[in-house]
């Protein structure tokens, strides 16, 4: 016992000395989103309708500095299963679609496509268009961090970051809304948007992320 006592003595007294030492890589996904105002409240939006509008102030344009909207979306259901094309977002007076004004993928850290297992459903695109741009998002509980377990990369979950920088107002108040496209016939599904705010990543790491799967800041 005197042994054992000894040995977790010498191992605490090491983890003083000698600490964890996070890599500069690690390091650098673990910070990359700068939120640059507090979270909103959370936004429920029935099928088929439009949000009222959720204000930011300008936000003021940085060197080197990208700006990104974050989010955490799904479509409300009892339980897991299935995902479709339904979040559409449109930020002052324009719809976000897939590409931003500079032909760069707006979606960031996720990839283009979201692979799941299912036989008909292989590689999942991220975005529809048309006159309504919609983003892909999972039916799930309002709470829930799992996700189906039909999606390869279980780690992404539901949060999601995209790029605004084409669409930002660095001069004057924003002006944010989400319609839900989930058909009101096929019953009442609101659209859930949680931990809402927009704010930085550098340019050089929105390269990196844009289209690509990247881990994503917890």
């Amino acid at each position: 016992m005197k042994k054992m006592n000894a040995l977790h003595a010498l191992c605490a007294a090491a983890s003083l000395l000698f600490p964890a030492v996070m890599s500069a890589a690690d390091e650098a996904k673990a910070n990359w989103f700068q939120p640059a105002f507090p979270e909103k409240e959370t936004v429920e939006v029935a099928p088929g309708k439009t949000s009222g509008y959720i204000k930011f102030p300008a936000l003021p344009a940085k060197k080197g500095m990208t700006a990104v909207l974050k989010m955490d979306a799904r479509i409300l259901f009892s339980s897991l299963g299935g995902w479709n094309r339904l979040c559409c977002i449109e930020l002052n007076g324009k719809y976000l679609d897939k590409n931003t004004a500079a032909n760069t993928f707006r979606l960031l850290g996720r990839g283009e496509t979201m692979a799941t297992t299912h036989p008909k459903e292989k590689q999942v695109p991220y975005w529809k268009s048309g006159s309504r741009p919609a983003l892909l998002v999972l039916f799930a509980p309002k709470d829930f961090t799992k996700v189906d377990g039909r999606i390869v990369n279980q780690k992404l979950g539901y949060e999601y970051y995209l790029d605004i920088s084409d669409l930002v107002n660095s001069d004057k108040a924003n002006r944010l809304r989400f319609v839900n496209l989930f058909p009101g016939s096929l019953g009442n599904r609101a659209l859930c948007i949680q931990h809402l705010t927009i704010g930085y990543v550098s340019t050089d790491m929105v390269g990196k992320l844009a289209g690509k799967i990247q881990p994503v800041q917890k």
